[in-house]
């Protein structure tokens, strides 16, 4: 049987992979901080790197960045 083009690539259609057990435990770590900016506004900022994704050491390791402005609601005095 030939194997599928996405196999000869490097994986085995969705399941993570391509056969060759070089695997190595995913490592992940987060830094996290979320600060009050304003009376009623917020801002967070998350940074995650990664190693080993999806288990395999053939795949680079990823860094997440992510920020968040939020609006906090503010109570509605006399309404009732």
């Amino acid at each position: 049987m030939t194997p599928a083009p996405s196999s000869r690539l490097g994986g085995i259609g969705f399941i993570t992979g391509d056969g060759r057990p070089d695997y190595l435990p995913e490592l992940a770590n987060q830094v996290f901080h979320d600060a009050r900016i304003a009376p009623g506004r917020s801002v967070a900022l998350d940074y995650q790197p990664l190693a080993n994704p999806a288990y395999e050491t053939d795949r680079t390791g990823e860094r997440l960045l992510a920020a968040d402005l939020d609006r906090l609601p503010t109570p509605c005095i006399g309404d009732g």
